[in-house]
């Protein structure tokens, strides 16, 4: 006995944990092993140095010019994505699956299901001749609205025997056959024995609305894109404008200095200014670039296609919406809640249907049949057995745990489902109340920066005036153009998103009407 467990020492310690998770690092190694090689090369590829086209050789003419490039709108931009854009094709396809899953079960519950079949059979039997025969069947099944089922088939069967003679070698012989097969306690009825059904039609229906609310945070993500590229690319334009004026005020410094009304600091003030712009129209001009290749790959285009966007400034648009009744409109158009409040509904019916199956099985089950007697030929069969037979099965539910289970399930789902749907509710009434908030706040931003730009721009008049004058120095004026910059570019960023605030206001409320290309209808 004591040898037997120092024998099996080894072999407990191997079932341990310790080994069990050596032996499957060692097999994982052995994988990425294997499949390292067809990974891929590491080896990097070289990168080709940018290539300056030469000048043409006299004679040559012209370089050909490179394409224009095109300036989209805000409606052509919209147009472009719904065509282009991969997320959005893929979202269209599962609307497309959707109800493609429907057509096979309305073909499964809804259409006679036809079959047939032929078969051959040829058998050799003790040395003698072999035996042939061939079969055919044709049969047709059809589920009733109440959960039963009624099935019809025909059969003919040709039976060769070269052992009879030479006369009558072959017997035919048909049969024919109608059943009907009803349910009367469990699974009786259209909504157990049509739930697939009910519940495939109402996919599709989420599936559409599902579709659609995509869209509408497609089209809001797209108009924010746009806008903010619309807002960065002013925002360059400033930035070029500021550097014209900051490098026209250093020349101005310059003159004034070499006729003795400007110390030379100044001049340092406003080469140092002028630097400081030309970092800031460096940084804009990069950022609206890497904007641009975002907003492309948005659209589904090539990062290298000659597009941009254009000058299309998002005009202010006044909202007057009561908050309470803009609530109670959401609350009755909202897609989600809408969606939400038919999958309540579906749990419900699962319910329903979880409970039904708890019933006996009672089926009732009537056929009716009739066959031929063999004959040589076709032509002389006649249909001389019928039989016609109902009877009913009883199966007692002596162990339902499986069931059971399943309908305490639907009731726990039952409850879940319809905690998410208050939370919904509350989600969406506060969503409306927080876009509201939102829309105001940037309403008010678009007022006050309307009046910060016509004060700046006094400002900066009176500063340089003064400053040709030699009132103030250099500086002054710079920083004065600076804050004018500051809120120029303020006012088109608040401008954006009021814009935005306002047409999510509109998605929140159900009030979002879009077009085929994806444009809003104000």
């Amino acid at each position: 006995m004591r040898s037997f467990f120092l024998l099996a020492l080894p072999l407990i310690g191997a079932c341990s944990p310790s080994a069990y998770r050596a032996d499957a690092d060692h097999d994982v190694s052995q994988i990425l092993a294997e499949k390292e090689a067809e990974r891929g090369t590491n080896e990097p590829q070289p990168v080709r140095p940018a290539q300056v086209p030469p000048p043409p050789a006299p004679g040559e003419g012209p370089v050909a010019p490179e394409p224009e490039t095109r300036r989209l709108k805000l409606r052509e931009a919209l147009a472009e994505a719904v065509q282009g854009n991969r997320n959005y094709k893929s979202e269209r396809e599962s609307v497309y699956l959707s109800a493609l899953a429907l057509t096979g079960v309305r073909w499964n519950l809804l259409t006679p299901r036809f079959r047939s079949t032929i078969a051959a059979l040829m058998a050799d039997r003790n040395g003698l001749e072999p035996t042939t025969s061939q079969s055919g069947l044709v049969g047709v099944d059809q589920v009733l609205p109440l959960g039963g089922t009624l099935s019809a088939q025909a059969s003919s069967s040709i039976f060769q025997d070269s052992n009879r003679g030479v006369e009558h070698p072959n017997t035919i012989s048909s049969a024919a056959s109608i059943v009907w097969n009803q349910p009367l306690l469990r699974g009786f009825g259209w909504e157990v024995s049509h739930e697939a059904l009910t519940q495939a039609e109402r996919d599709v229906v989420y599936a559409l609305r599902e579709f659609e609310l995509f869209r509408q945070d497609f089209t809001i993500q797209v108009m924010a894109s746009f806008y903010n590229l619309v807002r960065e690319r002013q925002i360059l334009v400033n930035s070029e404008a500021n550097l014209d004026q900051l490098r026209y005020l250093r020349r101005q410094a310059e003159a004034l200095f070499n006729i003795g009304r400007q110390p030379q600091l100044e001049v340092l003030r406003a080469r140092q200014s002028e630097l400081q712009a030309e970092n800031d129209v460096v940084d804009a001009r990069q950022a609206y670039q890497s904007s641009l290749d975002n907003f492309k790959i948005l659209l589904g285009l090539a990062t290298d296609a000659r597009v941009d966007v254009a000058d299309e400034s998002p005009a202010f648009v006044p909202v007057q919406y009561d908050v309470r009744s803009s609530v109670e409109t959401a609350l009755g158009n909202r897609l989600e809640l809408l969606t939400a409040r038919d999958r309540l509904e579906d749990q419900r019916r699962a319910v329903r249907i979880a409970r039904q199956a708890l019933r006996p099985d009672l089926n009732l089950t009537t056929a009716y049949n009739v066959t031929t007697d063999p004959e040589p030929n076709f032509g002389l069969q006649s249909f001389s057995s019928r039989e016609l037979t109902a009877g009913l099965r009883l199966d007692l539910p002596l162990d339902r745990r499986s069931e059971r289970n399943a309908y305490r399930s639907s009731l726990i789902s039952l409850d879940r489902e319809q905690r998410s749907f208050d939370l919904l509710r509350d989600e969406v009434s506060r969503g409306v109340r927080e876009t509201f908030r939102r829309l105001r706040r940037a309403e008010a931003t678009v007022r006050i920066q309307e009046e910060i730009i016509q004060s700046e721009e006094r400002r900066v008049r009176i500063a340089e005036i003064q400053f040709q004058a030699g009132q103030i120095p250099n500086r002054d004026v710079v920083e004065a153009r600076q804050r004018l910059l500051d809120s120029r570019n303020a006012y088109v960023n608040s401008l954006v998103t009021y814009e935005i605030a306002r047409v999510q206001l509109q998605r929140d409320l159900g009030l979002l009407e879009l077009d085929e290309q994806g444009m809003w209808r104000t």
